[in-house]
């Protein structure tokens, strides 16, 4: 079920609340940026942490991703790879990176 008026998601994305700022396609685009870690059993069940970068952003705003485009946080000038995309039915689009 997709939010009525695609204006409405900018509020979920605004640098001035959760977003900020990233650059891709030649165009600035708002998304909420997450770098969550988690821990897998490696080899003689040594810990091994994992960090998984991704973006939340407006599906409209990223129209046409592809797998293998980049994407630079502004914030701190670092570019990453996108490695998957996933419209999550209202509106918005989960974007896995690597970088």
């Amino acid at each position: 079920m997709s939010i009525e008026d695609d204006d409405d998601l900018d509020q979920f994305v605004d640098p001035d609340d959760h977003g900020e700022s990233f650059t891709w396609n030649k165009k600035v685009v708002n998304a909420i940026y997450s770098n969550e870690s988690y821990t897998v059993e490696g080899p003689n069940e040594m810990p091994i942490d994992i960090r998984r970068p991704a973006l939340i952003a407006k599906e409209s705003a990223v129209n046409g991703i592809a797998q293998g485009d980049t994407i630079v946080r502004k914030r701190t000038n670092q570019s990453f790879t996108v490695s998957q995309f996933l419209p999550d039915g209202t509106g918005m689009m989960y974007i896995g990176l690597r970088g």
